[in-house]
C-alpha cells in the first residue's frame, strides 16, 4: 500500500501491521526447511563461485543449495551476528558478492534480532498458557526481512500528526520490507566495522565470574540451574510488560510499571520462566532462544579450563539461533562439538542436524531437499 492508501486505515497500528506481515512471511515460508549458515560457510561458498568451482564438494553444494532453493525446499535465514560479521568483511567488492550470495539463498529472510526474538517467545508462551487461547504457530512468528534485522525502527516526528505520521510509519515499513542486502549494503559505503569490543568487555567479565565462583559449581546441572536462573531474571521486565499487555486487552487494571504491584508481576514472571526452562522438553522449547544460551554458557562455566573470547559471543548468537528454529546448521567443529555434548545434546534436543564437514553438509542438505 502506498502513503494515501495506509491513511484510509487509522484503526490498523504500525505494531499490528509488522505482525501481519511477519506472520504472512513465516506462513509462507512454511512448506521449506530452514538452514542456517554461519559466515564460514557463506565465505567458502562465496569463494567457490568467484573461482568458478563447481568440481569441488563445497562447488557441489552451491549446485546442491540452488537446486534446494529454487524447487521451494529450503532456504537459509541469517540473523544480525551473520549481518554483523558481513560488514567486518574488508574488500568492499567481496562483501558486495557476499551480500548477492546472502539474496539469493535466503530469499530476503532472517531471523529476528534476538532481542526480539526473545520477546516473541515470552509471548507465546504467557498467550498460550491461557486456556482457550488461539495464538499463530511460534514457527509463523519469528522471521523477518533482511532491512529489520538489527530490529524494528520506525520514524517519530513530533510535528507531525499522529494520522499522518501512521500512514508514512506503515507506508516506509512496505518500502523498506522489499529491499535486498545487496542494496542495503551498497548503500552503507562504509569501511569494514572492527569486533565490537563491548564483546570482549563481555567475554572477560563472564571469565572473571567463571573464575571468581569455579570451586561452587560442582556439576553442570549446577551451572545450568544458575544460568537459568540469570536469564529469568534478566527477561522478566519483558515478561511482565506482556503480561500488563494480556491483562489489559482482557479489560482488566494493569499495574504502572515498577509500581510494588508491577514488581510482583515482575517477579511472578521470573518464576515462570524459570520453572518453564527447566521442565520438560515440551514446555522448554517454548522458550528455545534462552533455553538455549543457558545451556551454552553453562557448558562454559562447566569446562573451567576454557576462556571465552568475544567471537565466543557472536558463535553462542549463531547457536541459539540456528538449534532454536532451523533444521540444519553448517558450522565450525568446535561448536559442532559444543552443542553435541552429552549434558544438554541441544543439536538432538531441539532436531537440528549439525554439519562441520562440507561433505556431511551435502548430505544433510540432499536428505531435506528430497
Amino acid at each position: 500500500m502506498n502513503l494515501e492508501q495506509h491513511s484510509q486505515y487509522p484503526d490498523i497500528s504500525i505494531d499490528r501491521h509488522v505482525k501481519s506481515r511477519v506472520v504472512e512471511l513465516g506462513q509462507s515460508l512454511a512448506g521449506r526447511h530452514a538452514i542456517y549458515l554461519d559466515v564460514r560457510y557463506w565465505l567458502l561458498l562465496r569463494n567457490a563461485l568467484l573461482a568458478d568451482d563447481y568440481e569441488t564438494p563445497i562447488g557441489k553444494l552451491i549446485g546442491s543449495f540452488r537446486d534446494a532453493v529454487t524447487s521451494g525446499k529450503v532456504f537459509c535465514p541469517i540473523s544480525e551476528s551473520v549481518f554483523l560479521e558481513l560488514l567486518k568483511q574488508s574488500d568492499p567488492s567481496s562483501r558486495l558478492r557476499t551480500a548477492k550470495l546472502i539474496d539469493e539463498f535466503s530469499l530476503g529472510v532472517s531471523l529476528l534480532s534476538q532481542r526480539e526474538r526473545v520477546g516473541t517467545e515470552l509471548a507465546h508462551f504467557l498467550y498460550s498458557s491461557q486456556n482457550g487461547a488461539e495464538v499463530h504457530p511460534l514457527r509463523h512468528l519469528v522471521w523477518t526481512k533482511l532491512p529489520y534485522v538489527l530490529g524494528f525502527l520506525h520514524p517519530t516526528e513530533a510535528a507531525i500528526d499522529p494520522a499522518t505520521l501512521l500512514a508514512i510509519q506503515k507506508a516506509l515499513f512496505d518500502e523498506m520490507w522489499t529491499i535486498d542486502l545487496t542494496k542495503m549494503i551498497e548503500r552503507f559505503d562504509i569501511a569494514p566495522l572492527p569486533l565490537d569490543p563491548r564483546l570482549d568487555h563481555v567475554a572477560d567479565k563472564m571469565n572473571a565470574g567463571n573464575a571468581e565462583h569455579a570451586d561452587e559449581i560442582k556439576s553442570f546441572q549446577q551451572a545450568l540451574t544458575n544460568e537459568f536462573s540469570g536469564v529469568a531474571d534478566l527477561c522478566a521486565d519483558t515478561a511482565a510488560d506482556v503480561m500488563v499487555e494480556m491483562a489489559l486487552k482482557q479489560g482488566h487494571a494493569a499495574p504502572v510499571r515498577n509500581s510494588d504491584e508491577w514488581k510482583r508481576t515482575r517477579q511472578i514472571c521470573a518464576n515462570l520462566v524459570f520453572h518453564g526452562l527447566q521442565a520438560k522438553p515440551g514446555l522448554r522449547h517454548k522458550l528455545p532462544t534462552l533455553y538455549i544460551e543457558a545451556c551454552l554458557h553453562a557448558a562454559a562455566r562447566w569446562d573451567k579450563k576454557r576462556k571465552l573470547v568475544g567471537n565466543d559471543i557472536y558463535d553462542f548468537n549463531h547457536a541459539s539461533a540456528a538449534v532454536a528454529h532451523c533444521q540444519a546448521f553448517f558450522t565450525e567443529g568446535p561448536l559442532k562439538a559444543l552443542l553435541g555434548l552429552k549434558h544438554h545434546s541441544l543439536a538432538n534436543d531441539f532436531s537440528c542436524r549439525v554439519a562441520s564437514e562440507v561433505p556431511e553438509a551435502i548430505d544433510i542438505l540432499t536428505d531435506l531437499a528430497r
